[in-house]
């Protein structure tokens, strides 16, 4: 890493919220895209889907969110290159595996890369461009990336 690049501080254990200020749970966040699986999938497996997520009552984290931008980047619409891959890899590794408390740290090329998708959001899917997520989701998640901080340094 060069000098002049700047860390920044990531705190990927944010809770999301609805406009109300209640936390947002996985059944919240995940009903547009079980609506999309029902026009592919038979009953069965649409009752099934709807029992998975009302099993996943939990709270969801800015972790959780970033992890669904950065699988989805090879359809995203932001055109993630093959060589920004390898980035998007392991900036999912990195947060995948960050357990701590504290906010992850983030080198300018996975932050840039991660502030690119959740910036823009949509994914191609059947030739057209929709949401990842829903307003109230993808809205907070953009305010959680553009708040991380600048790691302090020590001169």
């Amino acid at each position: 890493m060069a000098e002049n690049e700047t860390i920044k501080l990531l705190d990927v254990n944010q809770i999301l919220t609805d406009f109300e200020g209640k936390p947002l749970r996985a059944v919240d966040i995940s009903f547009a895209e079980v609506t999309e699986q029902l026009k592919t999938v038979d009953t069965d497996k649409w009752v099934e889907l709807i029992q998975d997520l009302i099993k996943k009552d939990e709270p969801v984290m800015l972790k959780t969110v970033l992890l669904r931008y950065l699988a989805s980047a090879n359809i995203s619409a932001a055109d993630i290159s093959d060589d920004e891959k390898a980035i998007v890899y392991s900036a999912g590794n990195l947060i995948g595996m960050h357990n701590s408390k504290e906010p992850v740290e983030l080198v300018p090329k996975h932050y840039d890369l991660i502030k690119r998708l959740v910036d823009n959001g949509k994914i191609k899917q059947q030739g057209q461009l929709i949401d990842l997520y829903a307003l109230v989701t993808s809205q907070q998640a953009k305010a959680m990336v553009d708040a991380a901080k600048n790691k302090e340094t020590k001169e």
